[in-house]
């Protein structure tokens, strides 16, 4: 018997559009025991009676939908008298008349017929859609694992990028108001400008400019205490939040220390200048734009008096 030729009747039969006749040709050749699986999670079938209620729901929601079988090849293998095995390979696209539904399945399916009682009845289909993202050579889907970790990679940059000042690599002002919205309402709060740095990119170029920010960035890093928040606001000014700092005297110890540190680091660089700091005190229920307006009007007063200097509200 050419199982081969019927084979490729039955597939062109179910994708036709399947009326009860076209129905009826299909599952005739069907054993009541067989094992049907398919695509899907749920495609797992034993027995005829469990296959029909899925095929029944099947022809409903692909009543709209137009197939067109573009190509199948199949080969049979006999295994003895009452077992032939068919193998192959099926491609089918197909589109709903609203173009809400498309479909493009290149498959491989395997199918059992098995003599009982004189006549021969399929007692097992098997049909597939190879892992597109199973690389050639590979045994277990390891090209998609390795996409998966490079978009993971890519997503934490982006949220690193997010997250920083580029030059510095200090927190920025968004990453520093997230934070301040989970910090403890009270402290001191440093706004710290460079002074003349306009005259240092105007003198020896914006490369120049962003060594100076960059290393003084690194100078207020190794100041600030473990749990204080540092950012770049922009161009050359940077801000400080110490939660819990007690009182104005600890503020002032505290910025006199970034002054000194800033001074020191300047005895080796050529191209260097010095830091003002204007601070407020942050109490209970203070936003951060207040604690910020009343920092810059302390910064203000040292800009007026004296650079590189300090000066607390």
């Amino acid at each position: 018997m050419d199982f081969s030729k019927l084979v490729e009747e039955l597939w062109k039969k179910f994708f036709s559009k399947v009326d009860e006749k076209t129905k009826g040709d299909i599952i005739k050749w069907f054993s009541p025991k067989c094992v049907i699986i398919g695509t899907g999670a749920h495609e797992f079938y034993t027995g005829l009676d469990n296959f029909l209620c899925a095929f029944a729901n099947e022809m409903t929601e692909r009543n709209d939908i137009e197939f067109n079988l573009k190509n199948i090849w199949c080969e049979q293998m006999q295994f003895d008298s009452k077992t032939c095995l068919v193998y192959g390979k099926i491609y089918v696209l197909g589109e709903s008349k609203d173009k809400s539904v498309l479909i493009n399945m290149d498959g491989r399916f395997t199918l059992i017929f098995h003599m009982v009682e004189g006549h021969w009845e399929i007692i097992h289909i098997h049909y597939s859609i190879p892992n597109q993202e199973q690389g050639d050579g590979e045994y277990y889907p390891k090209t998609l694992l390795k996409k998966v970790q490079e978009l993971q990679s890519i997503n934490d940059e982006m949220r690193a990028l997010a997250q920083k000042d580029g030059l510095t690599g200090l927190d920025n002002f968004r990453t520093f108001s997230n934070q301040w919205e989970h910090r403890s309402k009270y402290g001191w709060f440093f706004v710290l400008d460079l002074d003349h740095f306009k005259q240092i990119n105007d003198t020896y170029g914006h490369l120049v400019g962003n060594e100076v920010l960059l290393y003084m960035g690194k100078v207020f890093r190794s100041v600030i205490r473990e749990n204080d928040l540092l950012c770049r606001m922009g161009g050359d000014e940077f801000l400080i939040f110490c939660s819990e700092m007690k009182n104005k005297s600890d503020a002032t110890e505290f910025a006199q220390r970034l002054i000194n540190e800033v001074r020191k680091a300047g005895e080796s660089n050529l191209y260097w200048t010095t830091v003002s700091v204007g601070a407020a005190e942050v109490t209970s229920g203070m936003s951060i734009d207040e604690a910020l307006e009343n920092a810059d009007k302390s910064l203000y007063v040292v800009k007026k008096t004296k650079r590189g200097g300090f000066f607390a509200i």
